[in-house]
This record gives structure tokens, C-alpha cells and sequence, in this order.
């Protein structure tokens, strides 16, 4: 992974609360984010707040 081992151990706990699909929604939604606050966005700052929204709303599901 590139990562010290402690580093591991400390995103596979972090990750233990997220369900698959939820990950793979993040991801996809940190790549989007990436793009807008790069220009794809005519308000990054916007785009920002509501990706934390949106993740925090993937996270609350289960």
C-alpha cells in the first residue's frame, strides 16, 4: 500500500463503519469534488460543502 503499518492499521479501522457500496459512492464523490474545486465547478466553495454533506450522508446509512 505505501503506508506505514500503523497507518494500515488505522484506515482499516476507520473503514470498518463504511458499508462497500458507501466506499465506492465516496470515492466516486472525491473524484467529482476533485474535478469542481479544479475548475468543473463555477462555485468550488458550494461544491465543497456539499460534498462533506453528501458523504456524511453516505456514512449515516447502513
Amino acid at each position: 500500500l505505501g503506508m506505514p503499518p500503523w497507518k494500515v492499521r488505522k484506515a482499516q479501522g476507520q473503514v470498518r463503519s463504511w458499508r462497500p457500496e458507501a466506499i465506492a459512492g465516496a470515492v466516486a464523490l472525491t473524484a467529482q469534488l476533485n474535478a469542481d474545486v479544479k475548475g468543473a465547478s463555477p462555485d468550488p466553495a458550494y461544491a465543497l460543502e456539499r460534498a462533506v454533506l453528501l458523504l456524511c450522508a453516505a456514512h449515516g446509512t447502513r
